[in-house]
């Protein structure tokens, strides 16, 4: 492995495998980390997945077994969970701590029939970060510059916002992340950016602010252009909206704050 690899985290949510597939003939990847429901996603394109991460909840249990060993603690089920904690109306519990939440994982080992050899990492069902965030920082710990999500936009709005929210911590770490499907591929700009026509992923560039303002903001080579221009939160979404490339290298400057860019096409 080198010191600084790419990796492709493959989550449970929805995902085009005939998409999946025709990029993954273009990319390649030094790790491939398996989140939770992913690991069936990786099976089906044909994936080794170097680590597989989560709670465990969604995956198929005999798919569970090839990749774990029989050692691994059981997943708990709804009832297991309640054990033990307050019968009261949901409305009348009260944490006083996140340390609730906080459980250590499990990590171990297992060595498949072709000899290569998979680490799992299981959490508590009940835990403060998503599985995705956990299999997030676990890219971060092995010392990953790109990481690249596959299935992390598709299906529940909720998990799709978190997905986003959790990018935060890679541009912190100058790692860049971004979050691609069939349409669209979404990543985080802090300072600047550029485009080539020949590599964006459709014709369409929008930029939304990710921090509260953005300011500064210069467009170069669009065809809508800005200069100087400051972007809040819930302020002219349109103004950024559907912009698209009228040279083959587009340019963005920002002078302070962090934009979500999201490079789309039309379904077609």
């Amino acid at each position: 492995m080198r010191e600084h690899p790419s990796c492709l985290v493959v989550t449970g949510g929805e995902l085009e495998l005939a998409f999946a597939r025709s990029f993954l003939e273009r990319e390649t990847f030094d790790l491939v980390i398996a989140v939770d429901g992913g690991l069936g996603y990786a099976d089906a394109l044909g994936l080794k997945p170097d680590w597989v991460v989560g709670d465990f909840d969604t995956v198929d249990e005999e798919l569970l077994k090839k990749y774990c060993p029989a050692k691994i603690p059981a997943r708990l089920s709804e009832e297991e969970t309640m054990e033990g904690q307050s019968k009261e109306p949901l409305e009348e519990q009260v944490y006083e701590s996140v340390d609730l939440f906080e459980q250590e994982e499990t990590v171990g080992t297992v060595e498949l029939e072709d000899g290569r050899v998979v680490f799992w990492e299981q959490h508590h069902p009940e835990k403060n970060e998503t599985d995705t965030e956990l299999a997030r920082s676990r890219a971060l710990e092995l010392g990953c510059s790109r990481i690249v999500f596959l299935g992390a936009t598709g299906g529940r709005l909720d998990h799709m916002i978190a997905n986003i929210q959790m990018l935060s911590a890679c541009l912190e770490q100058n790692v860049h992340a971004e979050l691609v499907d069939a349409q669209n591929r979404l990543y985080l700009i802090q300072y600047q950016a550029e485009f080539e026509r020949e590599k964006v992923w459709g014709k369409y560039i929008s930029f939304f602010p990710y921090t509260d303002c953005v300011t500064g903001i210069h467009l170069a080579g669009f065809k809508y252009l800005l200069h100087g221009w400051d972007l809040k939160k819930g302020v002219e979404s349109g103004l950024c909206l559907s912009n698209e490339l009228a040279q083959d290298v587009a340019k963005i400057w920002i002078d302070k704050g962090v934009l979500v860019c999201v490079e789309s096409k039309d379904r077609g």
